[in-house]
């Protein structure tokens, strides 16, 4: 355990930071709680109003069928001849009636979701079905409509009046309470009938409520809650669900729905639920999804639990974690307590504020080491000058002994393992018209030379450390110590940069002479040597001279083959910026392995790779200003290789500006379907959906926004097209070109042709033999 007197406020100011810093993460939680309980929720509500509009649209659809059948019955000539026959019936109308009959159960056999097609008529009360002749009695009777909550007596009654497209839902009594409900569809006759007076038949249509599940069962909304279909009188057509919703119940949940679709909380059988409704633009119908709040918080308050349970138990861990790591870290500070008041005869518990006695102690250490370390600074700068130049010219050994002593305590920084040495030359001052610096100018250009040295250095994330003597004769002695020997480029860039900068700035024309990279204190003289041996070149207008540069091995030739420069080509066409900067970088590095590459020899290596440039430009007809838009200046391998892979990076962004998107690849792939199966007489745009595996809708407007006309449009464009090569052939009858381009007989390809052309087939066949030339 940690014994600590009472005096000790640093243990507690340990403590209470260690205590804060876990309350961060414990609010952070809280707050990713209440989120997550957000996220949740909303998820919930916005997957539920998804399913309701699935619904909606899946059974709207259904409607529509229903309605069309309403619709094509009352225009039928056979039954609108027979509502205005009257009892009795004579042979030939009985006659008329089996034709009706047929016709019904032609129209109930098109839409297997209607469990009963009937049609009562007025005039010789009676109910045709698909099945025969019933008396309305005994209709209502077969049909189960007796063991409904509708009697016959309001059924009657509402075939008589006037009803266009109503539907209204009944329910089965105890013994048959397990089949749902039933709707029923009501439509007057004939189509024109607006009052009771003018209602002559009635269309009768039943459907089990059953199937409207059926429709429903790969929609979810029918889980966790209850779901009900309202219609325009907020009577329930269907209700699908366990629970017992009243009408005082929907006429609360009706009130609240203002708005064509949404979703709000009220209180149902003593439950808070989330109500999600929408009302149907088509039918005018509601669908309303009543789920439990605690059916769809599952995930809320599995997260809540867990979240406690976490805050808890790291509310505990993280209080005892505190205490033993306030314990840890204040027993070191105590030792030092302990070990500064023996030597200063203080006893610990006339120690105040911890951090205040050792800052006491600390400055009476400090002020005593500073005297010393100012008597040593005085003489530091002529050490360390006198050191480095001993070092640079061999003067110093490797195994000197003492050696990494005297440079740490000089304060020279030599961490890495490669050397390079480089002399620098003032070849001319000419803002002062003189031949020799006065020793203020010389000071100041020793400290502007390094300052920008070091600037380059950090500016460029180079790990090279350098260090400045003064030479004889305005000759400056650089020593960079380089982590890795291949940067060597890098300092060259940098002290062609320096050298520019104090032409520009400063008004003094320097040269540099860089020697060769050694690794350890030996190769420093060997540098020094090469640097001092390119001194002699100052004269031939290079300002920065290598040692490279000078070497009698010097690489005449370069390496670019001809299957480089064509797989450069291809890496260009096809846009891959990533493989052309492999490539690039392959080719100059192959270049540097091979030999130390002149300047004039450089310059041939990049036009030639221009020249590259140009040919896939020319190729892929891009303009070549667009790509080639600066002259090669500078004098180094970098530059070129960076000249290029900027000009190769234009081309390659242009090529990939040109690439097709994947809406047009989608388009000429319906394009070349179309293509091959423009004879299929079934090719369509449902058949063209279903073979790209995408919507009606989607694959509709894609073509029309690409192709600026419809598919069928298109389809029928392009069958006349290969009808007017076909045309050409006199040997092939209308019939036989119809049947080629997919036509389900003659008749459809004349009206489709003179549709598009404005003259049928014939006359535009022979229009073609009055311009074709009498053959001898």
């Amino acid at each position: 355990m940690c014994k600590r007197g009472t005096n000790k406020s640093i243990f507690k100011t340990i403590l209470l930071s260690y205590i804060l810093i876990l309350l961060i993460p414990l609010i952070m939680g809280m707050i990713g709680y209440s989120q997550a309980v957000r996220v949740a929720k909303e998820d919930a509500e916005q997957y539920n109003m998804a399913a309701l509009g699935q619904a909606m649209n899946i059974i709207d659809t259904q409607l529509d069928l229903i309605e069309k059948l309403m619709t094509d019955i009352s225009l039928n000539s056979r039954i609108q001849n027979f509502i205005y026959k009257n009892a009795p019936l004579d042979d030939k109308k009985r006659y008329e009636m089996l034709n009706v009959i047929d016709e019904i159960a032609r129209y109930k056999n098109t839409n297997p979701f209607i469990d009963e097609l009937y049609i009562y008529f007025k005039g010789s009360d009676i109910v045709l079905k698909d099945s025969g002749i019933y008396e309305p009695h005994f209709f209502y009777e077969q049909a189960g409509l007796d063991c409904t909550d509708m009697s016959y007596d309001k059924w009657i009654e509402h075939l008589s009046h006037y009803n266009y497209k109503s539907y209204t839902s009944l329910g089965y009594g105890d013994e048959k309470s397990s089949n749902g409900r039933m709707i029923l569809a009501f439509h007057s006759l004939p189509l024109n009938a607006q009052f009771e007076s003018e209602v002559k038949a009635s269309i009768g249509m039943i459907i089990d409520e059953q199937k409207l599940k059926k429709l429903l069962v790969n929609v979810d909304v029918l889980d966790n809650g209850t779901t009900l279909i309202l219609d325009n009188n907020n009577s329930i057509i269907a209700k699908m669900g366990d629970a017992n919703i009243q009408y005082k119940d929907i006429d609360k949940v009706s009130a609240k729905m203002i708005f064509e679709r949404g979703y709000f909380y009220q209180n149902i059988l003593g439950i808070d639920s989330m109500i999600a409704y929408t009302v149907s633009e088509h039918s005018g119908w509601k669908y309303i999804t009543i789920i439990p709040k605690q059916a769809f918080m599952e995930r809320a308050q599995y997260i809540r639990n867990l979240t406690v349970a976490i805050f808890v138990l790291s509310l505990i861990t993280g209080f005892s974690m505190a205490y033993f790591m306030t314990c840890r870290e204040y027993n070191p500070l105590k030792r030092i307590l302990n070990k500064l008041s023996d030597k200063m005869g203080i006893l610990p518990k006339q120690i105040g504020n911890e951090y205040e006695f050792i800052g006491k102690a600390l400055d009476e250490a400090i002020y005593a080491s500073e005297r010393i370390e100012q008597e040593l600074a005085k003489q530091k700068p002529v050490l360390r000058s006198t050191f480095l130049s001993k070092l640079i010219r061999g003067g110093i050994m490797k195994d000197d002994i003492g050696m990494k002593e005297t440079i740490e305590f000089l304060n020279i920084n030599l961490p890495y393992k490669f050397y390079s040495v480089t002399l620098a030359y003032i070849d001319d001052y000419y803002p002062y018209n003189m031949q020799r610096l006065s020793e203020d100018q010389r000071i100041k250009y020793n400290i502007a030379i390094l300052d920008l040295i070091n600037d380059f250095v950090a500016n460029n994330g180079l790990d090279v450390i350098v260090n400045m003597v003064e030479g004889e004769d305005d000759e400056y002695i650089f020593l960079f110590n380089i982590a890795e020997d291949n940067i060597n480029d890098s300092i060259v860039q940098l002290i062609q940069d320096i050298q520019m900068i104090m032409e520009r700035d400063y008004g003094v024309i320097m040269t540099f002479c860089v020697g060769g990279t050694y690794q350890d204190f030996t190769g420093i003289k060997e540098s020094f040597i090469e640097a001092k041996e390119m001194a002699g070149y100052k004269g031939l207008g290079r300002k920065v001279i290598t040692y490279g540069d000078l070497s009698e091995n010097e690489h005449r030739g370069y390496y670019y083959p001809t299957d480089e420069e064509l797989r450069l080509m291809n890496y260009m066409k096809a846009g891959d910026i990533n493989k052309v900067e492999r490539a690039v970088n392959d080719i100059f590095s192959r270049n540097s392995e091979c030999g130390k590459i002149s300047i004039e020899i450089m310059k041939c290596l990049f036009f030639d790779m221009v020249a590259t440039a140009m040919k896939v430009a020319n190729e892929m007809h891009i303009d070549c200003e667009d790509i080639v838009c600066k002259n090669f200046t500078q004098g180094t391998i970098c530059h070129a290789r960076d000249e290029i892979l900027s000009i190769y990076g234009n081309i390659c962004s242009l090529i990939n500006q040109y690439r097709e998107s994947p809406n047009q690849k989608l388009c000429k792939d319906i394009l070349a379907y179309i293509n091959d199966n423009y004879t299929n007489r079934d090719i369509c745009l449902t058949d063209i959906a279903q073979n790209f595996n995408m919507t009606v809708a989607y694959i509709s407007h894609l073509f029309k926004k690409q192709m600026g006309i419809g598919i069928a449009d298109y389809i029928n464009r392009f069958r006349i097209e290969k009808a007017k090569e076909l045309l050409i052939d006199p040997r092939l009858k209308l019939n036989d070109i119809a049947e080629i381009l997919g036509y389900a007989n003659d008749a459809a390809f004349i009206r489709v042709f003179k549709k598009y052309e404005g003259v049928t087939p014939g006359h535009y066949r022979e229009m073609l033999s009055i311009k074709k030339p009498i053959e001898l």
